[in-house]
């Protein structure tokens, strides 16, 4: 199936870390009875349900998302003749990409209703059996309408302009990010707020005692790996013309400082606002120059050659993997955070002046 060639399988590619790092959270910090328990409680309530519901939808719109922007791609140009294929054809195809795209959350919508139905939740099972059919049949007539007007796309110079934010250069990025990529953004930030929220929550009763919080900063710093390669799609599209600008390495190492900053300010504050009252000042400074390093790494990693290919993504799980590790057997953070900052460091000065021309050594 060509769709699943050319859609499905750069999508889990390109997010392997991010399904990864919620099955970590999902199995890993909770058991099996404890997801009975979750799901038996969601399946008797509704307004939880609805929730449930709402982060659901997200995830559709986020494969859709994906959809779009590949297909908007001039090397998928060729996918537009995939209309003249038979009917039948077509729909198979539609609904196996969705359902693949979706797997995640239709698995694991099935393992509620069959709670439900255990604890005889009827009403609730059939109205999730309702949302789940919804969320199934939606992505795909949009696909089929996405396929059938190809050739039909949206001006980017229409989007909203976001004259909230500030014009200076420090800013540039994030009003491209607003523009163009709201819902990664606004989803990332998000996802930092659970988990640094959730794992906050779990430090009374936990006996990882402080390194919750650091933990819960290296996955949120980790989660910022989207933003790093949206950097290098915005550095290509946007600030080509500064190719031949005589700009000073301090100069650009210090641009790329303050947007770091910029962008890591939600999960800053986010640190310091469900800090244990128990830990100290310097604890909560510590998460936070992980937070910082990370995405100041994301940010100058995109100048690696090679960077955010396959070979390049495999050995990033395998370095999250070792920090991981690190941080469990109390390696200070300020470690952590001063290698991330270096070999930022280096990747800018070294390759900087090679990235567009594609020179660097492999």
């Amino acid at each position: 199936m060509i769709l699943q060639s050319t859609v499905l399988k750069p999508y889990y590619r390109q997010n392997v870390g991010f399904y990864l790092l919620l099955y970590l959270l999902a199995f890993g910090f909770m058991r099996g009875e404890e997801h009975v328990k979750i799901s038996g409680l969601v399946m008797s309530r509704l307004e939880l349900l609805a929730l449930v519901y709402l982060f659901w939808i997200a995830h559709v719109v986020k494969t859709s998302l994906f959809v779009n922007r590949t297909l908007s791609l001039p090397t998928h140009s060729f996918l537009r003749d995939f209309v003249f294929k038979n009917p039948l054809e077509q729909w198979k195809e539609f609904t196996t990409l969705q359902f693949y795209l979706n797997l995640p959350f239709i698995s694991y919508g099935v393992f509620m209703l069959i709670i439900g139905i255990r604890n005889g939740d009827y009403f609730n099972v059939t109205v999730l059996g309702f949302l789940l059919l919804s969320l199934s049949i939606a992505p795909v007539l949009w696909l089929k309408y996405r396929f059938s007007n190809f050739l039909k796309t949206e001006n980017a110079s229409e989007s909203k302009s976001w004259n909230l934010w500030p014009r200076t250069s420090h800013f540039w990025f994030l009003r491209y990010l607003l523009s163009r990529e709201p819902f990664l953004f606004f989803s990332t930030k998000f996802f930092s707020f659970l988990i640094i929220m959730g794992l906050a929550m779990l430090y009374p009763t936990d006996d990882y005692d402080y390194r919750l919080i650091y933990l819960s900063a290296f996955f949120a710093g980790l989660g910022q790996f989207v933003i790093g390669k949206s950097y290098q799609q915005y550095i290509g599209e946007e600030l080509w013309f500064t190719r031949n600008m005589a700009f000073s390495k301090g100069n650009l190492i210090l641009g790329l400082l303050v947007n770091a900053l910029i962008i890591c300010a939600f999960e800053l504050v986010l640190i310091f606002r469900y800090l244990p009252q128990d830990l100290g000042i310097l604890d909560g400074l510590g998460a936070c120059l992980l937070i910082f390093s990370f995405q100041f790494f994301w940010l100058t990693i995109g100048y690696l050659p090679g960077a955010f290919g396959e070979t390049f993504s495999k050995r990033i799980y395998l370095m999250a993997a070792v920090f991981m590790l690190i941080v469990m057997y109390k390696v200070p953070v300020l470690i952590l955070g001063g290698v991330l900052l270096l070999f930022g460091l280096f990747c800018l000065v070294r390759y900087y002046d090679l990235f567009e021309l594609g020179l660097a050594e492999e």
